[in-house]
């Protein structure tokens, strides 16, 4: 789901009237995520599955980077 609305909002014109809510509703999830992080910052390559092995290059990690940096979402602190 994120990244498929991170590829709308890539897409999407900023004068759209859903543009907003989309952007609300990516930043609501990934903040959502963050609750999922590991020790160390990280994410499991299955999110809510403990025994998983952790990745510093998920998708997830992609996704945050990308729409900050394209001031879609602000940035957020783990905890």
């Amino acid at each position: 789901m994120l990244y498929g609305i991170r590829g709308l909002l890539e897409d999407l014109p900023a004068s759209h009237p859903a543009r907003p809510a989309l952007c609300r509703m990516l930043a609501e999830e990934l903040e959502g995520l963050l609750n999922f992080q590991d020790e160390q910052g990280l994410w499991r390559n299955v999110i809510d599955a403990p025994p998983a092995y952790s990745r510093q290059d998920s998708c997830i990690t992609w996704i945050i980077n990308d729409r900050v940096w394209a001031g879609l979402v602000e940035r957020v602190a783990a905890g």
